[in-house]
Parts: structure tokens; sequence; C-alpha cells
């Protein structure tokens, strides 16, 4: 008998279903994207993709650029929303702090 959805739901980490809903949500907003720069002619884009006779590749490609650069940028935006408070030079506070360097002088 195979498993139940909740019974599945249960064994994914919680973290690794927060990664993978930034990605869906990535996915999405990429499609959307793509869709309102072909619906709405911008720079006449879409004029051009009803005109050409290899349309429906340049929008499968469109399309795959743009969901796969947003699903790449909501995944590292969600990442490092995640990260631990004890990355960087803060010592564990979760704040920041200024790192001091010593510049040398030109003359």
């Amino acid at each position: 008998m195979p498993p139940s959805a909740d019974a599945r739901r249960a064994t994914i980490d919680p973290a690794n279903r927060s990664m993978l809903a930034h990605a869906a949500a990535g996915i999405v907003l990429g499609f959307a994207v793509a869709a309102a720069i072909i619906l709405f002619d911008m720079h006449g884009i879409g004029t051009l993709l009803k005109t050409s006779d290899k349309g429906v590749v340049a929008v499968v490609l469109l399309t795959a650029g743009f969901a796969s650069l947003a699903a790449a940028g909501s995944f590292s935006t969600a990442m490092a929303w995640r990260a631990p408070p004890s990355c960087g030079r803060s010592g564990g506070t979760g704040s920041l702090a200024p790192a001091f360097v010593s510049a040398r002088r030109q003359r």
C-alpha cells in the first residue's frame, strides 16, 4: 500500500520544502514575466514571435530562460534568509559587524 500524501509530506525536511516552494514561486514569476513581455508586445517581441516560423521554439526558450533565472534568484534569496546567525564576523549575534582594514596611502 503506497504511503499517503501526509506521510510523504512528513518525510520531507521543512527546509527542503521551503526551498522547493521558493523555486516554484520563482518559476511561476518567470513565466509571468515572459508572458507579459510577449502579450504586451514589449519592443516588438510579441510581433516578432508571431511572424517568425520558429516562434514556438523562441517562446519556449524565452520562458525557460526567465523561469530558470527567477527560480535561481528566488532560491538563492531563500538560502540567504535561512543562513544561521553564526555566519560572518558577528560572533553569533546575527548583526553585522564592521571589518577594519588598513589602507596604504599613495603619494
